[in-house]
């Protein structure tokens, strides 16, 4: 290609700006122009000067404003799609997270325990994930030998079920009344995480058949998930009051009119004992015993209907003085007797309790 600039020397309005190194043109109107190498002809001195004082003016630092507009804009366009590649993958990972914690740990079992027994213990507390038979998912952990190590591993449905699982069955008797107590935990799988993906990694890709039934299965545990406040195992079901805001629990079988009879301390006696392990669970603030009740009624008020509803989970079922328990939260309707004596003696108030303890000192001594 001939180089147009050979012959700018020979023309009259064309002279070479040593301070700019380049051609400039004088037009006839006596404006300067300047060659532009690019587009191969001379562009307006004015133009040139008032795009650089512009490009000064909103420059970006780091940005090469003299490269061309095309190749930069190709860069950028290049640079978002890996960005954009990039942040999915980040997104998807942070949207993953960590799979829900659906499992505890219990610990201190008694070596004759049974799966069933575990179940129907802990199905109390939440809806119990079922194993590929069709039976609850606990696990029994056993040594080298074969023995019982005390252990087990109890899988729920719902992360949920798990806090409920710990704040009423931890530290607790599994059998009311033994005297050994368990310890229920979140079950940490970290150590199994990575076997547990490697094993998943290496499943064959599940059939559409399988698809259905899995479905189903969870459809199903959905169900029995919003059932279990009216149709759960516990057999509670029938026992709840319309209002489950209810604050008093019912205390069945808790003790005999004829050990009252035998034994008249008993009364203040059983209000104390029960009135400790309740306040285990929340606020107790009010405990009676109902001495003219065949059934051995108590009735224990809480100051929030969250802690009656785990009273009636823990009470439910246990074994009281050989008695086998029912709890219920009071639906305001039933009555229940008690003695001149015991109305005497019942408990309205925790700041009563004084005057109740030298009023029957009194009744003692009169006896005598």
């Amino acid at each position: 290609m001939d180089d147009p600039t050979k012959d700018f020397a020979n023309d009259p309005r064309v002279s070479f700006d040593k301070s700019k190194q380049n051609w400039v043109l004088e037009d006839d109107n006596g404006n300067e122009l300047e060659w532009d190498s690019r587009s191969r002809r001379f562009i307006s001195l004015v133009g040139i000067d008032d795009m650089k004082a512009q490009q000064a003016t909103y420059s970006i630092q780091g940005v090469d404003e003299s490269t061309p507009a095309d190749v930069i804009a190709r860069r950028q366009e290049k640079k978002r799609k890996d960005y954009t590649s990039n942040n999915t993958n980040t997104e998807n990972k942070k949207q993953k997270g960590p799979p829900p914690k659906t499992a505890v740990f219990v610990t201190g079992l008694p070596p004759d325990v049974s799966i069933d027994e575990i179940a129907e213990v802990f199905g109390k507390c939440g809806v119990l994930l079922p194993n590929d038979e069709g039976g609850p998912k606990v696990k029994l952990y056993r040594d080298d030998q074969g023995n019982f190590k005390g252990e087990a591993l109890v899988v729920y449905y719902k992360e949920a079920s798990v806090s409920l699982a710990i704040q009423l069955l931890d530290d607790t008797e599994l059998r009311y009344g033994d005297g050994s107590s368990i310890r229920v935990s979140v079950a940490d799988f970290k150590a199994d995480t990575a076997n547990e993906q490697t094993k998943q990694s290496k499943h064959k890709p599940l059939t559409e058949d399988e698809k259905r039934k899995k479905q189903s299965k969870f459809r199903k545990l959905d169900e029995k998930l919003n059932d279990w406040d009216s149709e759960d195992e516990s057999g509670l079901a029938d026992k709840l009051p319309s209002k489950v805001t209810s604050r008093v629990v019912v205390l069945k079988h808790m003790f005999s009119l004829d050990e009252l009879k035998e034994d008249p301390t008993l009364l203040l006696d059983l209000k104390e004992d029960v009135r400790e392990d309740a306040e285990q669970i929340g606020q107790v603030t009010n405990v009676v015993l109902y001495d003219a009740e065949p059934e051995g009624v108590m009735t224990v008020k809480f100051s929030d209907h969250i802690a009656a509803q785990a009273c009636v989970l823990k009470y439910e079922g246990r074994f009281f003085g050989g008695r086998r328990v029912v709890s219920y939260l009071y639906d305001g309707k039933e009555s229940f007797k008690s003695s001149q004596t015991a109305n005497k003696y019942a408990e309205t108030t925790d700041q009563d309790e004084e005057q109740r303890l030298n009023e029957f000192g009194k009744w003692l001594e009169k006896d005598d």
